[in-house]
This record gives C-alpha cells, sequence and structure tokens, in this order.
C-alpha cells in the first residue's frame, strides 16, 4: 500500500505543472462544458474530484469509473429562466476483471432567442444548443488506484450555423483505506479535462475555438458514525486561458451525510476564488434511494436569477 501512495504524491506535484505547459488556448470555446453535470455532486459544491464514483464519475474524473462494479445508469435535467436548459445522462458498465466503460451526453439549450436586424426590429427568434457525447474506460492498474481516460465529440449549433470538435480527459484516482476511529478512508482524484480541445465552425472563414482547459485535484474522507455515513471533499480548479498562464485557481468544499443508506443530505460552496476572494455559488441538496433506485434534487445560486437554479436527476443501480 506504503508503495502505491509514493506513486501518487509526484503526480500531486507534477500535475500543475502539466496543466500550465499546455498550448496556446485563444478562444472560450466550450464554455458549457464548465457546467458541472450531476445532481448529487452539484449538491456537494462540486467537489467531487475525489469522489467520483456515480453515473456522474465520467465528467469529473474518468479515473473514478474504476470504482463502479455493475451497472450504473443516471441523468439530470434543470430549467432556468430566460429559456436555459442544462441536462446529462449517462451509463456505465463495470467488472473486476475487464475494467469499467461509460458513455455520456451532457448538454445546454437557450431556446427562443429574439433575432433583430439593424435597426433594433424584432425579425423572428433561433434557438443555441450546444451538446457532447463521452466516451470513457478506467482500469484499476494495482488494488488502490486507477487510470482512466475520456473522448467527447462536441457539437454547438446557433441559429444556422455550427460547430463541430473534440477534446480528451483523463484522470488518476486512489482509495487509501485508514480504518481509524470513525474514518474509513482517505480518496484522492487527480483529472485533466478537455485536453487539446478544439471545435470548428461552418462559416465561410472556418474559425476555430480552442476549449480552455482544466486541471483538477481533489480529496474526500469517508466516515461512518453508527447509522450515519459521512463524506467531506474538498476540490481545486486551475483555469487556464493561454500557454504557461492560468487563468485562476479556484476551490470547492461540500459534505454529504447518509441516514441508514435511505435519506441523503448534502451541502457545500464552489468556486471559492483566491484572487478575488468571493464564492461564487452555495448548494444544497438531497436523495431518497429505494434501491434500486436513487431520486435526487439540488439547489444553487444563479447569477442570471433570484430564484436559483434547481436540478433533478436519479440514479439506477443494477
Amino acid at each position: 500500500m506504503m508503495k502505491q501512495v509514493r506513486l501518487i504524491i509526484p503526480l500531486l506535484l507534477l500535475f500543475p505543472m502539466f496543466l500550465l505547459g499546455q498550448s496556446d488556448i485563444s478562444g472560450k470555446g466550450g464554455a458549457f462544458l464548465r457546467l458541472p453535470v450531476g445532481v448529487r455532486a452539484d449538491g456537494m459544491g462540486n467537489a467531487f474530484t475525489g469522489v467520483a464514483d456515480d453515473a456522474s464519475s465520467m465528467y469529473y474524473n474518468p479515473a473514478g469509473l474504476s470504482q463502479i462494479q455493475g451497472t450504473v445508469f443516471g441523468g439530470m435535467y434543470s430549467y432556468m429562466m430566460f429559456d436555459r436548459q442544462h441536462y446529462y445522462g449517462s451509463l456505465v458498465y463495470g467488472s473486476k476483471r475487464f475494467g469499467t466503460i461509460g458513455v455520456m451526453g451532457q448538454g445546454f439549450a437557450v431556446t427562443g432567442i429574439e433575432q433583430r436586424n439593424m435597426l433594433g426590429y424584432k425579425t423572428g427568434t433561433f434557438n443555441d444548443y450546444e451538446n457532447a457525447f463521452s466516451l470513457g474506460y478506467a482500469l484499476r492498474v494495482f488494488p488502490a488506484i486507477g487510470i482512466g481516460g475520456s473522448v467527447k465529440y462536441i457539437n454547438h449549433v446557433l441559429s444556422h450555423y455550427s460547430a463541430h470538435g473534440y477534446a480528451f480527459d483523463a484522470g488518476i484516482h486512489t482509495t487509501i483505506p485508514i480504518h481509524f476511529l470513525t474514518i474509513e478512508r482517505i480518496r484522492i482524484g487527480i483529472a485533466a479535462k478537455n485536453l487539446a480541445g478544439i471545435i470548428r465552425w461552418n462559416t465561410g472563414s472556418g474559425n476555430m475555438d480552442h476549449i480552455p482547459m482544466t486541471g483538477h485535484i481533489g480529496a474526500a474522507i469517508d466516515m461512518r458514525l453508527g447509522f450515519l455515513k459521512i463524506i467531506y471533499a474538498g476540490d481545486m480548479m486551475l483555469n487556464s486561458t493561454h500557454q504557461i498562464q492560468v487563468e485562476n485557481i479556484q476551490f470547492s468544499g461540500g459534505t454529504e451525510l447518509w441516514l441508514y443508506d435511505v435519506l441523503g443530505i448534502r451541502g457545500g460552496i464552489k468556486n471559492i476564488e483566491i484572487n478575488t476572494i468571493g464564492i461564487n455559488s452555495i448548494n444544497f441538496g438531497c436523495s431518497l434511494r429505494v434501491s434500486p433506485l436513487v431520486v435526487e434534487y439540488a439547489y444553487n445560486t444563479d447569477v442570471l436569477s433570484i430564484t436559483g437554479m434547481h436540478k433533478f436527476g436519479f440514479q439506477f443501480r443494477f
């Protein structure tokens, strides 16, 4: 076990250097890919890189897929003010012998956008649809260490224009058994998202947008106290803009409490920026498990609406 833990330490130290050495990113293509998916993770402030053990694992850390055995099917939908919609669905199958494979679709849409001419008169409406479809795989290379990756196809339709592209995610995940007092284990995850990501438009100029890469390091402490199961999690995210330049560093944290493995309660804060000392969102959520189905709800603040965002989802294990 100690040999496996020593393998993780250099990766934790080298990962930020790897992020800073990425190729130049001049655009903000694929911005919707930064919208977190998964209702459970959202309720925890999206501090999920070290947890990553449910249907949304591929989004947060593809290596987390290696924790899943059997089949998990999950989905989420959120309708927000100003005709905005956010949604995702995934299907994961894992086995100890062959590893874990998953497919996922995620999207964001804005409908009924007013179209006006040069004089300001309304001439109609148009829609904006952004979608990504991912295929991922993860494998336990050691009993406590998993690695994984995914490739995603990206499609963006804006009025009568469209764009297509791709990006890659990669990650590593480790579980360290503790069994000290109420602590059962510590989990650590590292993920690099939107590697080599680009989208190209069908306009006459053939404009190409580069998708900014993000780096994630997260940890989670799993505890059990009688009929209570508790997870404390924290994440650090590095947002990149240009070569050897980090736009900002953000921190998120959250907790999850399960009562008798039936009722789940969550809370968290996300996107605490060290350069602005501001909290972008306060989240909370809950779940009800009636095996094999889990019904989920999460709420977080919305910069465009005082009513916030309400997310509904489910997970089904079989």
